[in-house]
This record gives structure tokens, sequence and C-alpha cells, in this order.
């Protein structure tokens, strides 16, 4: 590691939290502490909040009459289905956000394909969630990567993530407070981007 940039670990690490952050997905803290989950050698993660169940508003607002009209099963049912497809969508988009920032980078020989194992387990057991055919698996994750990579490219969230990346390489713990208050600090500087 050079002295005047983060870590490998601290930086993929820091990617999954701020893009996380960027896209409003709960979570408690990020830790480039290594250990194992589910049976696959990690060299950090951030760590999820207690899950939440999915939450839409039953009545539909009309404009129009300024009442409430109540929904139907069916329209119930339609709205839970697209915020859950919107959850694992964003889940997705942060598995692969670490790999689009040290890709951004330049650091590819630094972060050997095994660094990404359980990144692209997460991705692998979303699609089939989201009703991809596996004939579309690659198609899909690959729209799914270019939303990381637009992401990664914000000024405001690549120079976040390094922020962060210091933040992990000297505490190894950061919670979700502090990567929000950062990311809305360089979102201020560059104009809410």
């Amino acid at each position: 590691m050079s002295e005047d940039r983060a870590s490998c670990a601290a930086t993929h690490e820091a990617a999954h939290a701020v893009v996380a952050a960027h896209l409003r997905f709960p979570f408690s803290s990020v830790t480039i502490k290594h250990g194992v989950l589910n049976g696959t050698k990690i060299g950090g993660r951030i760590v999820p909040r207690q899950r939440q169940s999915i939450s839409v508003r039953s009545p539909a607002y009309d404009r129009k009459t300024r009442t409430y009209l109540p929904l139907t099963d069916q329209q119930m049912d339609a709205r839970i289905e697209r915020e859950s497809d919107r959850q694992l969508t964003t889940t997705a988009i942060v598995g692969l956000a670490a790999r689009a920032e040290i890709n951004r980078q330049g650091r590819d020989e630094e972060a050997p394909e095994i660094h990404y194992g359980f990144d692209e387990q997460t991705v692998a057991f979303l699609y089939p969630q989201l009703r991809v055919a596996p004939p579309d698996f690659l198609t899909w994750r690959a729209a799914m990567y270019q939303q990381a990579r637009r992401i990664v490219s914000l000024a405001c969230v690549s120079d976040t993530i390094e922020s962060v990346a210091y933040s992990l390489d000297t505490n190894k713990t950061v919670s979700s407070a502090h990567v929000r208050a950062v990311l809305k600090l360089h979102k201020a500087y560059y104009g809410g981007a």
C-alpha cells in the first residue's frame, strides 16, 4: 500500500458503505476486520441493520378529489413486489460497488478475483428473486455493474469513499452515521450531486 492512498481492503469496504448510504440502504457500520461469513473468508463487511419488513402505504391518495382510496389486494401485492424488487436491486448495486471503485481507481492488480467472492455470491443469490432468467444473468449483472460504476464516478461519492477508506484504515470500523455525514458534506460541496 502506498502512503498516499488507503488500503485496497479499506477502499473495497468503503465503496460498499458509501454507495449504500448514497442509495439510502440501511446499515449500521462498516468494518475491515477479517473474518468468515457464511463459510466464506472476508476482509470486512458492511453490517446490516436489523431486518426491516417492506413498508408500503395501503391507501392511494387521489389529488383531484383529495381523498384516500383503498387499494385492492392485487394493487397492494404489486406495490410490495415493486418495493421488494427495489431493495434487491439496491443490494446488487451495493454488492458490485467495490469492484466498480477498485476498477475506477485502476487498482485491479491489487484486488484479485478472490477478493470479490462474497460480493459475487450475493449478486448470484439475488437474480432469481428478481425473476431474472438464468440465460439473462450476465446481461442483468452487467446492467447492475454499470449502475455501480455510474454512482462511484460521482465526485461526491468518490471523495467520500476515499475519506471513509482512510477512516477504516485508522479505526477498522466506521459507523453508518459517520459515512452518511461525510457523504452529506461532499454532496453539499459539489452542489447536491
